[in-house]
């Protein structure tokens, strides 16, 4: 991505989908990109970075089948100055699995010693499997196995806190953070005005303030972008990769992505209509209407990852014939298909295709409803 020589010197610009519900990440979710504030401002034990994992919070973890202890970095401070201890990560962690927290993230912490039972309210918090051994050495205890852990630590999930009680927007600034920028000012409904943490450990002198706007359309946020107002686009609807995968500023980055269609415990004893819905989708014309690199039907992962391969064809005859078959009352049913509004303008239109391809090539009647992530 380029920057525009027009901008030296002045905030750095991009935008997220959605303004944060609140300062406590354990109350909000990580989707719509408002992962990319609370990376800014919280940081943990580590940070994945070129991809490998680079300890910040932490000077060094030792790691046997069941435990993981962590000695603390003793430079690693909080935006005030105050050295983070052991004890403020418990309580992060006691915090985020708190059965009070509808945060779906929780999972990632699901092999910690009696994390169901004290999320679902049967244990109190203190008996998470987390403690402090001392003010710089932390330690965790599982149940199972988590080879992945560490790299579950670099969510701002898990970063320290000193307070349960988070404040409001209106006194941001106020706010004690670890990342590597603090909150200057919160201009509810419009931004976010980031300023870097001197306190950091990684700090750098001289970056430029960062200015996170509040944009939930991406034909919004293309046009500040073409007219500089933003320095960074982060996504581009994929309508549009054709018209500006030559350009010099086009970055395109590979990714698996897992999208599916789930069928409800409605359509269960109806394999056959499941089977005639998933062979009558044009697949290919998916691929190119996305400018996908990979396969829409199959799966993303490695052929080494699976016992079989998990791929679904497009075969409109086979479809047909299978739903001709089907008793009336299925045919003839209009049925509903909901969607989450996250990744907004693709998502509508991957739906709105899918509904006219069993329309087309089955005769069904279908109806789409938008719904908000955390409703979905």
């Amino acid at each position: 991505v380029t920057v525009h020589s027009s901008w030296a010197g002045e905030n750095f610009k991009f935008h997220i989908g959605s303004e944060p519900k609140s300062l406590d990440p354990a109350q909000v979710s990580m989707g719509d990109s408002v992962g990319y504030f609370y990376q800014n401002i919280y940081q943990g034990l580590y940070v994945y970075h070129q991809k490998k994992l680079v300890p910040v919070g932490a000077k060094s973890c030792t790691h046997t089948s069941l435990t993981l202890t962590c000695e603390l970095n003793s430079k690693f401070n909080w935006s005030d100055g105050k050295v983070v201890e052991a004890a403020e990560y418990v309580a992060a962690f006691q915090h985020l699995v708190d059965f009070k927290s509808k945060n779906p993230i929780i999972r990632i912490l699901k092999n910690l010693k009696n994390a169901t039972k004290v999320f679902s309210g049967v244990l109190p918090a203190s008996e998470l499997g987390v403690a402090a051994i001392s003010k710089t050495k932390l330690q965790f205890k599982f149940d199972k196995e988590d080879p992945e852990f560490l790299y579950k630590l670099t969510s701002p999930l898990v970063a320290p806190i000193r307070s349960v009680s988070f404040v409001g927007e209106e006194k941001a600034s106020e706010l004690l953070v670890t990342g590597p920028y603090k909150i200057e000012n919160w201009t509810k409904g419009r931004r976010l005005l980031l300023t870097e943490n001197p306190q950091y450990l990684f700090y750098q002198k001289g970056k430029p303030k960062v200015e996170i706007f509040f944009i939930d359309d991406d034909q919004t946020a293309l046009l500040l972008y073409e007219d500089h107002k933003l320095n960074f686009l982060k996504t581009l609807p994929t309508a549009l990769i054709p018209e500006y995968i030559k350009r010099i500023d086009f970055l395109q980055i590979p990714m698996a992505r897992f999208d599916y269609i789930g069928f409800s415990p409605e359509l269960k004893s109806q394999p056959l209509l499941r089977q005639a819905l998933a062979l009558s989708l044009d697949y290919a014309e998916l691929k190119k209407m996305f400018s996908a690199l990979g396969v829409p039907g199959c799966s993303s992962l490695p052929d080494d990852y699976l016992s079989d391969s998990v791929c679904v064809s497009y075969d409109l005859e086979k479809a047909k014939k299978i739903f001709s078959a089907l008793p009336l009352k299925l045919k003839e049913k209009t049925y509903h298909l909901a969607f989450s509004s996250y990744d907004r303008d693709d998502v509508l239109r991957g739906m709105q295709w899918v509904a006219e391809q069993w329309r087309i090539h089955l005769g069904l009647k279908v109806e789409i409803e938008k719904l908000e992530s955390g409703v979905f």
